[in-house]
């Protein structure tokens, strides 16, 4: 894995659902441990992925998703002030959502292609790499 992988709430979504393309993301991770080139998830991404999961079922449910954090290799990317001002101005001038527009910064400042298949990344297409799950 040459690139740096970016995983987004969708990606992670779909891998612990087992739903639709799972299989790709299940093949970066393999890849990820076996070369020890972590995928990046901003940290935004997890508190959204425990978002949907305690909506759908409930928190009990949401709190079993937070130790694969600890055995999958992520590498969780926290926003800082920059990072936070970057992301104001990309939702602003694509007119994203919040989560959205801090992926598509960690997506700029890691140099890293998006893995995703949010069609809300559309606007952006060409701002950043971006590689669609179908």
């Amino acid at each position: 894995m040459d690139q740096k992988i970016l995983l987004d709430a969708y990606g992670l979504l779909l891998y612990l659902q087992k739903d639709g393309p799972y299989r790709v993301i299940k093949t970066l991770f393999w890849d990820a441990q076996q070369e020890k080139n972590p995928i990046l998830v901003n940290e935004m991404s997890i508190g959204e992925v425990f978002h949907i999961i305690s909506s759908v079922h409930s928190i009990e449910k949401a709190e079993t998703f937070m130790p694969l954090l600890e055995i999958l290799p992520f590498e969780i990317i926290s926003n800082c002030l920059d990072d936070i001002m970057q992301a104001a101005r990309i939702k602003a001038r694509y007119a994203i959502g919040t989560v959205s527009s801090l992926v598509v910064a960690t997506a700029i400042v890691q140099k890293a292609t998006l893995v995703t298949g949010d069609p809300e990344f559309k606007k952006v297409n060409g701002l950043i790499p971006i590689r669609w799950l179908d």
